[in-house]
């Protein structure tokens, strides 16, 4: 098959013509329809490409040549509302016709409004947008007409709230793949695509000129049928297997859901931390889905499950190095409201590094570690401008991660979000050694590292005949919440808001999160842009200072 690919105004030309005299009209459309967005306005010869065009879609409107138009309306007439759907999935021709007659639009009065789909039918607008289940009996014609036209003047495609078949997919993909397409965005709201290695491989995956992808299951998302029932196996090659070497990828967007629903399983984090390493131009990424964590004790399997958080972070430190908002969250998590002329300018392209990052998880069993996330503070600290932690004191993130952050500095740090939760207590507990197996490793040690403090316990242990065991007690000493904000307090000069959130409704030591008036005076004296700080109790007692 011959393939022309023309750079000026009498290629263009003539490459369409080539192809009108062998009747492949779509092929003629695709190269007229392309030419229009290469060549300038201003071109004296512009009016020669938009009336070849307009030629050619009179010519493909009239029923392929086999009727006169008066024919075809003749013919259309006669049948209802749903044949007349049905013949607009048959071909493109026929999608052409019914989709501009206005016979069609009167008898889907009231069910379907044509202003939904301007920017297909009168080239008004630059989206394509389709709501709710019912425009699903349109769904397919109207994909059909976006992949026909080439989507030339189409930047944003979509969907919310539908039920969308694997062949709608097909079909979305191609429009987007189209060589004439503009299409820069791809989303799927409050749709449920199902597994999330098929979202990343045969949707995603096969966009490599996607700027923008978005896709949240939604409330209603498990009540209803899958597009991809199937989930790929743990070991499956096609996990292995990414089609294209780079993709211009800018925001991601992964709101996958919960699992808590035995025929949901969700597996996208062992995909997706190889499919980031094809994203150098990736800005903004989401994660929102509980899959990350694990609910189970552990185990070997849910050990190598939550090692998927450390996967993650490690190739967005090494693979995305132009990313700037990074939000990784449970997905039951809700950013508190802050004012927005607050907010820092996120979207200034001269600042490098990462500029937001949040992280919030919550489970009685997660087995995520504060190390997981150690690479990336140290290489983005310095940039860093908006942080919401949320953390208790034994599972996630604790007082002393805070202290690890203040050793290292956040200079441009401006909105700080600190969502605490406690659920252990400062427990305590007690080992018994036999005094002969303290003698043992003191001796060995003392050979290894000359101690002289080591010289004089082992001589107080030998000179106490009677002794035949020791009991220590062992605790957990770890620095208060009001340690950890003085700390950083002195290493965030430039902090506009603070705000704390207090849920330690199973904390059996509440002075561990309380907050010291030495905390408060320290964040007012060291932060002399501070505008907002503000506390959230346990017993919803609000403490707030205004700047």
């Amino acid at each position: 098959m011959i393939e022309l690919k023309p750079n000026d105004v009498d290629g263009y030309l003539l490459a369409g013509q080539f192809y009108e005299k062998r009747n492949r009209l779509s092929a003629a459309r695709a190269i007229y329809a392309n030419s229009l967005s290469k060549v300038p306005l201003t071109d004296p010869r512009y009016h020669e490409l938009d009336l070849a065009l307009k030629n050619l879609d009179t010519r493909r409107s009239s029923f392929v040549s086999l009727f006169p138009y008066d024919i075809s309306e003749t013919i259309f007439r006669y049948l209802t509302r749903d044949d007349l759907i049905e013949c607009a999935g048959v071909c493109q021709v026929w999608n052409h016709f019914i989709l501009q007659w206005p016979k069609f639009w009167e008898l889907l009065d009231g069910v379907i409004e044509r202003t939904a789909f301007d920017s297909l039918l009168g080239d008004k607008g630059d989206r394509f947008y389709m709501l709710g289940e019912a425009n699903n009996a349109l769904l397919s014609p109207m994909l059909g007409y976006l992949v026909a036209t080439g989507a030339s003047n189409i930047k944003s495609i979509q969907f919310e709230d539908m039920l969308l078949k694997e062949k709608d997919i097909d079909m979305a993909v191609n429009a987007v793949n189209s060589c004439t397409s503009a299409v820069e965005e791809l989303t799927f709201k409050d749709v449920h695509l199902g597994d999330p290695a098929h979202v990343l491989l045969e949707v995603v995956g096969q966009c490599p000129q996607l700027k923008h992808f978005a896709y949240s299951v939604g409330i209603r998302g498990f009540d209803r049928e899958q597009t991809f029932p199937i989930s790929y196996p743990a070991k499956d090659p096609l996990l292995k297997r990414i089609p294209h070497d780079v993709y211009m990828l800018t925001t991601l967007d992964l709101s996958m859901g919960r699992s808590f629903t035995e025929r949901v399983q969700l597996q996208p984090l062992s995909l997706l931390p190889r499919f980031l390493k094809r994203c150098p131009h990736l800005e903004r990424l989401k994660v929102d889905s509980d899959d990350i964590v694990s609910h189970e004790k552990p185990k070997r399997a849910s050990i190598k499950r939550s090692s998927r958080m450390k996967d993650l972070m490690s190739a967005v430190v090494k693979y995305c190095p132009r990313l700037k908002d990074l939000v990784s969250a449970h997905p039951a998590w809700s950013m508190p409201s802050i004012d927005e002329d607050l907010r820092c300018n996120m979207a200034d392209s001269e600042k490098k590094g990462l500029q937001r990052f949040v992280f919030s998880y919550y489970m009685e069993d997660t087995l995520i570690w504060a190390s997981d996330l150690v690479p990336l503070i140290k290489k983005h600290h310095k940039t860093l401008a908006v942080l919401y932690l949320r953390f208790d004191d034994d599972k996630l993130l604790d007082t002393r991660f805070l202290l690890l952050l203040a050793r290292y500095g956040m200079p441009q740090l401006r909105e700080l979000y600190l969502y605490t939760e406690g659920s252990r207590p400062e427990y305590t507990w007690t080992t018994i050694y036999r005094k002969e197996t303290l003698l043992s490793q003191a001796i060995r040690t003392l050979r290894r590292r000359k101690k002289s403090s080591l010289t004089h316990y082992i001589i107080a242990l030998r000179r106490k005949p009677s002794l035949s065991q020791v009991i220590i007690n062992l605790g957990r000493k770890k620095p208060t919440l009001s340690q950890a904000i003085v700390a950083l307090a002195k290493r965030c000069p430039e902090l506009r808001i603070l705000h704390v959130v207090e849920k330690r409704i199973y904390c059996w030591d509440p002075s561990l999160y309380e907050i010291d008036i030495r905390a408060i005076f320290s964040v007012i004296l060291h932060c002399r842009f501070l505008k907002q700080f503000k506390i959230d109790t346990k017993r919803n007692h609000t403490a707030e200072i205004r700047g």
